[in-house]
């Protein structure tokens, strides 16, 4: 029996990081990987498709890890409750 799908969104400042860390988690054939480049592109994907994992970094001004995930929960409009947040430090 095939392992379920799990959608990972991936949000980190670096570039470099991002395209890396997502290579490295596509690479396990349960997983969806979703890069992100701002979270207001983060926030309109959870508002329309279930995600599992968040992945974001205290790297960026404009989206730093505690911020993003503290919008997220905040957000009544994200239907898709049951996700975890790792933060990258």
């Amino acid at each position: 029996m095939a392992e379920p799908s799990r959608t990972i969104a991936v949000l980190v400042a670096n570039p470099a990081l991002g395209s890396i860390l997502s290579m490295v988690l596509a690479s396990v054939p349960s997983y969806r990987v979703r890069p992100f480049d701002s979270e207001v592109a983060l926030v309109t994907y959870m508002r329309l498709a279930p995600v599992d994992v968040v992945v974001t970094d205290f790297d960026s001004a404009g989206a730093r890890a505690d911020r993003v995930t503290r919008d997220l929960r905040a957000d009544d409009a994200i239907p898709y409750r049951d996700y975890q947040v790792i933060a990258l430090a």
